[in-house]
């Protein structure tokens, strides 16, 4: 019965039923897509969501309502016109949404400064479209980012949860497991190659380890037990006149020996300071093979 309470999560179907077909007289454990997971784990309370044909109008409405839209964007203000040029909308609204930028954001960039005005009316449809959802009390996956709620009743059903990432997660979902992290046991599963680089810096950042430590064509375990983002440490060291901060958090980190020992090796004492993060106790070591 030990299986009901953990929880598998995958990019894909396929992923899912390659791993049901490892069980074969026993209990199959829960397990669930990503996306499927989102649509458990995440509330909007108050709120509907509302479906695509309903989403094209008001999106259609929104950029009748900005002027410009129209005369600079050539954005189509009839509607059935609206309809065969509406993709690169909501593409680009739910790219900065689940990246968890926004129109301002892009502004600042050097890349898109010859498009400040452009992007300023984008800003205002943008605006608008979120002032006619929250009108009649629906959402979709342009303001869930902004607006959700962890279910964390459903969250805390299982003991454990495991998170193979197979491909890279959005800033958006990396914040969700990262709040989940802070309900029950959350393990993160990958293996490094030199496909997924932006995955390790991805890891690396969020575990205090340096990218350089996941070894290529390694498998690593990453299981955040605790962490403490909202009051990090203030302290000084060597002759900086500034602060350094550091956060508090407890990993545990499977993987190979040889893994292990190359982490220990660079990360452990006030040396590792000198990389920007690294472990200053080692509450357990066990090596897995």
């Amino acid at each position: 019965m030990q299986n009901l309470d953990k929880l598998y999560i995958f990019t894909n179907s396929r992923k899912i039923r390659e791993f049901n077909a490892k069980f074969q007289n026993e209990l199959v454990p829960k397990s669930m897509t990503i996306a499927q997971f989102e649509q458990k784990a995440v509330l909007v309370p108050g709120r509907f969501e509302a479906d695509e044909a309903y989403a094209l109008v008001l999106m259609q409405r929104a950029c009748a309502s900005v002027r410009e839209a129209s005369e600079r964007l050539r954005i189509p203000s009839e509607f059935f016109a609206f309809l065969k040029n509406n993709d690169y909308l909501f593409s680009f609204f739910k790219e900065l949404a689940i990246s968890k930028k926004s129109v301002a954001d892009l502004k600042f960039s050097d890349i898109y400064a010859d498009y400040e005005e452009h992007l300023g009316i984008l800003e205002a449809v943008l605006a608008r479209y979120k002032e006619l959802l929250a009108a009649e009390n629906l959402y979709d996956g342009i303001v869930l980012p902004e607006i959700y709620e962890l279910n964390g009743g459903f969250v805390r059903e299982f003991r454990e949860i495991y998170l193979e990432v197979d491909g890279f997660l959005s800033e958006f979902e990396w914040e969700l497991f990262g709040e989940i992290a802070k309900l029950t046991t959350l393990k993160i599963i990958f293996q490094t190659s030199k496909f997924n680089k932006k995955l390790i810096s991805k890891l690396a950042e969020i575990s205090g380890i340096e990218a350089s430590e996941f070894s290529l064509y390694g498998e690593f375990e990453l299981n955040l037990l605790w962490q403490n983002l909202q009051n990090p440490f203030n302290f000084y060291y060597g002759n900086n006149r500034s602060p350094v901060q550091a956060w508090q958090a407890k990993w545990k980190i499977c993987a190979q020996p040889e893994l292990i020992n190359l982490i220990l090796d660079v990360g452990i004492g006030s040396g590792c300071m000198n990389c920007g993060a690294g472990f200053v106790e080692i509450a357990k070591e066990k090596q897995v093979k």
